[in-house]
């Protein structure tokens, strides 16, 4: 505002400034036409006559008559200079008359020019130089009084404005902003009031009320914490507690898996452990969510067999399929290769979500899984995976928002089938960010088929044939199978092993082709049976092959879904020949073997790092493991037996310690390579323990020691490691990885032997 009324009173000055010089170049200019009148008037003759003698003692007069008049120019009509008079100086050329200008101005100079006239008749040009010094001072002293006044009436009003802003609106803003501040500093400010306009007053009050706001908002930002902090002390908890047991639930199917077992118990403990491990991946899932929600989803990129890992999801989600009587049959293409790099964990995630979807919506018919080879270059592949099912299918318009968070057919799908409708928005989440795509083709009525694209890179483990072997080429088999995709599958997997094959879809079909054969001389060698063949069951098709007198020299092998407990009624000694659905492709390779007394041999050739050459399973170690000691510091009973059979399985000694203080007792009596060290236990518990061995100066303070923890959230390894352990192996472990952490330690001290008792190990 002050600059404002600043601004005016220049404008105004100047205004006046202006003012003033033209009502003084008016004067000026009057009194020059009176002087040029009477010069006129007194001077006619010789100025008609340019007496230049006459003409000076008159300019010389009127130049005296007033003392503001420095000069005086007389011109002729054509701008000649007649006379010349002037009170100061000789006459310069600034003096002469090039123009028609009537005034001009130079310095403290003004001229003025006035026509001489007589009798109407133009004689020439009286020029006047005026002395203008006096008058500018004056108008001078005029301005800066005016300016002074104008200042001192800004200053004032700027003074008063500021006062009543101050008073009416900064105090009261100052006020606001004090108890903002406070609530933000976590101060705790009851409500002010202020005085002021209505709109202030509205601005305190919603003042007020932010503040308010801001309370409840730290209050239950606080509230946040704590239950983030809750949750992640929950979520490591319930990692322990739910880790504990199942370890000991998959150690025990690992080590009664190495027993002596019929086919079908193999298949039941398989199935068991895969689901163990299914529950295990979800366990992890649920660890992972801090990072879901963070957007900082980690992904692995190890080698794994795809066969393996795709025929494990089927084989997973199998008793939900067959429970509603559904083939779930795994397709893997000959040019597929079996090992690759990638994460095979979120692989086997969007495989199971996907299945156990297309199983939810399927009423009748099959799921089919299958894998093909999209491109192959250099060291890279990339495969595409297909769910189809034959389910209800969907709408377009649900098709278009499927992968979306929460999606539902419609509510009644909700009601009926049950889920959040998250699971194909975390597929299509897994999928990208593994570098691929994901999609689906679905039309009401005509089911859906689900695809999704990744890229991988070949692993240094695939090399040589894929498949499994060539003993069953010059056998021939008759497969009795109703449902078609099932038939498909089974002939792919046929043709692999390079066999010949007829297909029936009945039992009566298969009674026919059998009895066909018989009479041309050209009997098949083994029946692959349905249990339920569509049109009876497989005990009665055996019987009535037994009364044909058709079981001579015939093998019979029975598909059966693993929900058909009718297995006590088998007949004859081919009872042991039975495979669970869905058929895997090595799985079936063994059972047929077996069946026809041929020796299964496996033309996949691997190349593995640990394993050595020309192996597909890990080398007998059992030798040189029998040298190396080893103690289990675990308080589970359970675990410290799943831990010893499987490390004495591989060949280690082992003994086990209750706790920590047992543990370094057991360290002291006798001689031991390396600690697997459970981190929670009751007396002491590994961190401490391993600190108390850490700390110690002797032989044992440089022992490996291995980490053996059920608690499996963000920074338990640091924690392992801050507190002096090797290592770090999540319960439940891979026997595998156990053995291979224990001898790479063992071996980066340069031998398997136990440290020099004398002297600390470097």
């Amino acid at each position: 505002m002050s600059i404002i009324l600043l601004l005016s009173g220049l404008v105004a000055t100047e205004l006046i400034r202006r003012l003033e010089i033209s009502q003084f170049e008016k004067l000026i200019q009057a009194d020059s036409d009176r002087m040029t009148r009477i010069l006129t008037s007194i001077s006619a003759d010789a100025i008609k006559q340019e007496d230049v003698g006459k003409l000076n003692n008159i300019l010389d007069g009127l130049l005296a008559s007033d003392s503001r008049i420095l000069e005086a120019t007389i011109f002729d009509p054509y701008f000649n200079i007649i006379v010349d008079f002037s009170k100061q100086s000789t006459p310069g050329p600034e003096r002469l008359l090039t123009t028609n200008e009537s005034l001009t101005t130079n310095n403290d100079k003004i001229g003025v020019s006035s026509p001489i006239n007589i009798n109407g008749e133009f004689f020439g040009t009286l020029k006047l130089s005026w002395d203008a010094s006096r008058e500018r001072n004056t108008l001078s002293l005029l301005l800066r009084k005016i300016s002074f006044t104008l200042l001192a009436v800004v200053a004032l009003f700027s003074c008063l404005f500021a006062f009543v802003i101050n008073q009416l609106i900064l105090k009261p803003m100052g006020q606001i902003q004090k108890h903002l501040r406070e609530v933000q500093q976590d101060t705790s400010t009851p409500n002010f009031q202020i005085h002021g306009s209505r709109e202030l007053l509205e601005l305190s009050s919603t003042a007020n009320e932010l503040g308010t706001l801001l309370e409840l908002q730290k209050n239950r930002e606080a509230e946040l914490h704590e239950a983030a902090l809750a949750k992640s002390e929950f979520l490591a908890n319930m990692s322990h507690e739910l880790r504990t047991p199942l370890n000991g639930v998959l150690g025990m199917l690992n080590l009664l898996e190495k027993t002596q077992l019929e086919p079908k118990q193999r298949d039941h403990i398989k199935i068991a452990a895969s689901s163990g491990k299914s529950l295990l991946v979800l366990i992890n899932d649920i660890l992972d969510y801090s990072k879901i929600e963070a957007g900082r989803m980690e992904f692995e990129s190890i080698d794994f067999d795809l066969y393996e890992t795709v025929e494990d999801c089927a084989t997973m989600l199998a008793e939900s399929a067959h429970r509603k009587n559904l083939e779930i049959v795994p397709h893997l293409d000959a040019a597929v290769p079996r090992y690759l790099r990638g994460d095979p964990t979120r692989i086997k995630q969007i495989l199971i979500n996907l299945v156990g979807n297309a199983i939810k919506f399927t009423e009748k018919g099959s799921v089919v899984i299958r894998v093909g080879l999209l491109e192959s270059e250099g060291q890279q592949v990339s495969l595409q995976f297909n769910i189809t099912d034959t389910g209800i299918g969907m709408q377009q318009n649900v098709v278009d928002k499927v992968f979306e968070s929460f999606a539902q057919a419609d509510g009644s799908t909700t009601r009926r089938y049950g889920g959040t409708g998250l699971g194909l928005a975390i597929c299509r989440q897994l999928a990208e960010g593994m570098g691929g795509t994901i999609g689906v083709e679905s039309a009401p009525g005509e089911g859906s088929n689900f695809w999704f694209e990744l890229p991988f890179e070949y692993s240094l483990l695939e090399r040589g044939e894929r498949s499994p072997g060539n003993a069953l080429q010059n056998h021939k088999i008759l497969v009795v199978e109703p449902n078609p995709a099932s038939r498909v599958g089974i002939a792919e997997l046929l043709s692999i092993y390079g066999t010949q094959y007829a297909m029936a879809d009945s039992a009566e079909q298969g009674y026919e082709l059998l009895s066909r054969a018989k009479e041309q001389d050209k009997s098949f060698d083994l029946v692959l049976l349905n249990s339920l063949t569509g049109d009876g069951t497989a005990s009665g098709f055996r019987q009535r092959l037994k009364d044909a007198r058709l079981l001579q020299n015939l093998h019979v092998v029975e598909m059966y879904y693993v929900t058909d407990h009718r297995s006590e009624n088998r007949l004859g000694e081919d009872e042991k020949f039975m495979i669970a659905k869905p058929m895997c492709r090595n799985n079936l390779y063994r059972i047929l073997c077996e069946c026809m007394g041929e020796q299964a041999t496996d033309n996949t050739v691997t190349q593995n790092p640990v394993a050595g050459e020309g192996s597909s399973e890990p080398p007998d170690n059992s030798l040189e493991n029998a040298n190396i000691h080893v103690l289990i510091a675990e308080d589970n009973l359970v675990n410290q037996m799943v831990a010893e059979g499987i490390l004495e399985n591989l060949g280690f000694n082992v003994v086990c310690a209750d706790n920590g203080e047992e543990a370094i007792e057991q360290l002291e009596e006798s001689t031991h390579h390396i600690v697997l060290m459970d981190c929670q236990m009751p007396v002491m518990d590994g961190y401490e323990a391993t600190r108390t061995i850490r700390a110690r100066t002797d032989h044992l303070a440089d022992i490996p020691i291995i980490a053996l923890t059920a608690n499996a959230m963000a920074g338990d390894a640091d924690k392992c490691l801050q507190a002096g352990m090797n290592d770090y192996v999540t319960k439940p472990f891979d026997p595998v990885e156990l053995e291979q952490k224990i001898l790479t330690l063992l071996s980066a001290r340069g031998t398997g032997a136990p440290p020099d008792k004398n002297q600390r190990a470097a």
